[in-house]
């Protein structure tokens, strides 16, 4: 019966634009798609193509459109984010096509629920601030990153300028504690990572030039006393610059990006490429994997009119998801133990 579906709806999609060459192509990696999912129900394979038909045969608006919906229901069947994008795309890109844009519309509310997340946001108290460190921004001039232990009760920063290094506040609300001072003014400390077990932090080094900015990147791990444990180069493929890692879930490897990509270097030094140069329009900043290691968020954008977007892709590396849309700042995209995904924006209104 799949096997006759495929064919039938194969031969519909056809006589919308005969005779092309361009759509005979992606009528062909139609059919490979359906087989992939329907036939074999390998749906990550049906993903990729069904990705690829809506990206490259776009002319084609009837086997696009389809596409994305067949492309939204095998997230769905995956428990994957990226549904939600695919038929709003439909929705937005392809009116002209009614019944698939209908569909389309019915599965996005079938998806917003009974309002069950209004119910969840009025149960939840107004939220309390407590001052933890009183000279957190004000002792520190230029560049001041930060990181929480795992365990919730200690902090480590980076400085910039004339308080250079890297800082732990131990316990959290105690003032901060210098563990390794930056000896040489040309190397530039910043990004402070716990390790997932809290024993070790890893910190992003670079080399200062009048010339070039920052090159000559590096991984620095230390103990908690500031002694070095290792130094880590990293190979700046397509970029001059590193926005943000984080630890794999393992601790045998971390994760940074850049304008060229996604990459995960290991602690003897072994680089993988998890996305490459393109992944996003402008630079990648590693957020953190979720708490079943399965995913990698990170924000991706540029600073200025575009802004920041918050995205995801598999923890082993291949597509890569956008979650939000919007031209404000979405950055530091984070995990919480409740399994939601949390972000910082300068977005403003209600």
């Amino acid at each position: 019966m799949n096997n006759v579906r495929m064919i039938l709806i194969g031969g519909l999609l056809l006589a919308f634009s005969p005779g092309s060459v361009l759509a005979q192509s992606g009528h062909d990696l139609f059919q490979q798609a359906l087989m992939q999912e329907r036939t074999y129900g390998t749906l990550e394979e049906a993903i990729q193509l069904y990705e690829r038909i809506a990206l490259e045969f776009t002319e084609d608006r009837a086997l696009a459109a389809t596409a994305l919906v067949n492309l939204g229901g095998a997230y769905e069947k995956l428990g994957m984010p990226g549904a939600h994008d695919a038929y709003r795309r439909i929705v937005e890109e392809y009116p002209d096509q009614a019944e698939l844009a209908r569909r389309a519309r019915d599965r996005l509310e079938a998806m917003r629920g009974p309002a069950a997340p209004e119910r969840r946001v009025s149960s939840v108290p107004d939220p309390t601030y407590t001052l933890l460190i009183e000279d957190f921004t004000r002792s520190a001039q230029g560049r001041n990153d930060y990181d929480l232990s795992p365990d919730g009760r200690r902090l480590v920063r980076s400085f910039g300028e004339e308080r250079s290094g890297i800082y732990i506040s131990d316990p959290l609300t105690a003032l901060p504690r210098l563990i390794m001072p930056a000896r040489d003014p040309a190397v530039s400390f910043h990004r402070p990572r716990w390790s997932p077990d809290g024993t070790r932090i890893a910190v992003l080094g670079g080399t200062q030039t009048p010339e070039s900015g920052l090159t000559g990147w590096f991984i620095l791990i230390m103990d908690l006393e500031g002694n070095e444990i290792s130094r880590i180069p990293l190979n700046m493929r397509g970029s001059s610059w590193v926005q943000a890692m984080a630890w794999t879930p393992d601790q045998q490897a971390l994760t940074y990006g850049n304008r060229g990509g996604i990459y995960s270097v290991s602690l003897d030094g072994q680089e993988t490429e998890l996305a490459g140069e393109g992944v996003v329009a402008g630079r990648t900043w590693v957020g953190g994997y979720s708490l079943d290691g399965s995913w990698l968020a990170f924000s991706g954008g540029d600073y200025g009119a575009s802004g920041f977007d918050v995205w995801v892709m598999p923890a082993v590396g291949g597509p890569a998801r956008r979650l939000t849309q919007h031209p404000a700042m979405d950055i530091r995209p984070s995990w919480g133990a409740d399994g939601f995904l949390y972000f910082v924006s300068d977005r403003s209104g209600s």
